[in-house]
């Protein structure tokens, strides 16, 4: 059995250090440490750069919508 590139990295996780996807074997692709997955909770704290990241006010107000 072959792997191909996209093989090696854990499907939608990101690395809750440096926002980088999530090797195979649960390190970092970025730094190659040991992190946790990002949660969503705290993802919009990660990545500033990503304008269409809810911000904080906006995350917490859909909770209450939802409500």
């Amino acid at each position: 059995m072959s792997m191909t590139f996209q093989d090696y990295f854990i499907p939608d996780s990101e690395s809750s250090c440096c926002s980088a996807p999530i090797l195979i074997t649960d390190m970092c692709s970025k730094c190659y440490e040991h992190c946790e997955e990002a949660s969503y909770e705290n993802k919009h704290l990660l990545d500033v750069t990503d304008p269409n990241e809810p911000s904080e006010e906006a995350y917490l107000a859909s909770f209450k919508e939802g409500a």
